[in-house]
């Protein structure tokens, strides 16, 4: 019943700070069509959460190739929402083919991410943001609590 209640093709898109602005026409099935205008936060037009009931709320990504010049000179950051206290996520460093976590930057070194943040910095007790300086690829491991959404992982360098 709505005037982009039958067609819409989304045109274009722009970011404007922490923000999209996706353009997009659409039609409520006759031959008008009309511009809309869609803002998300940016990267949050999906997430990562655990599933309602799940034993063991963790995702581990693929394999990821180890950059030129190594891990070391890298952090992880995270684009995450709906975090407090007992809603987080902690983030492990795998090894490829034992899924086994790096030492140091396991589970149980894992800091807490609390809080919500385009950018926020995933750190390790006590290695702190700093990648290990490893020589092999490494797995990426997501363990989110309660409500807590992932939207993206990045290396910055």
């Amino acid at each position: 019943g709505t005037w982009e209640g039958q067609f819409v093709l989304p045109s274009s898109g722009f970011e404007d700070g922490d923000e999209w602005q996706l353009y997009y026409s659409a039609s409520s099935g006759g031959p008008t069509y009309e511009v809309g205008l869609a803002t998300v936060a940016r990267d949050r037009l999906w997430h990562l959460r655990r599933q309602p009931g799940a034993a063991h709320p963790r995702a581990i990504s693929r394999p990821l190739r180890r950059p030129p010049g190594g891990w070391g000179r890298y952090t992880l950051t995270v684009n995450a929402s709906c975090l407090h206290r007992a809603s987080a996520l902690r983030l492990a460093l795998l090894d490829p083919a034992t899924r086994q976590p790096i030492p140091g930057y396991g589970w149980a070194e894992a800091v807490p991410v609390t809080q919500d943040g385009f950018a926020t910095a995933v750190t390790w007790h006590p290695a702190g943001a700093r990648l290990p300086d490893t020589d092999g690829d490494l797995c990426i491991g997501v363990e989110a609590e309660a409500t807590a959404r992932l939207h993206a992982l990045r290396l910055q360098p």
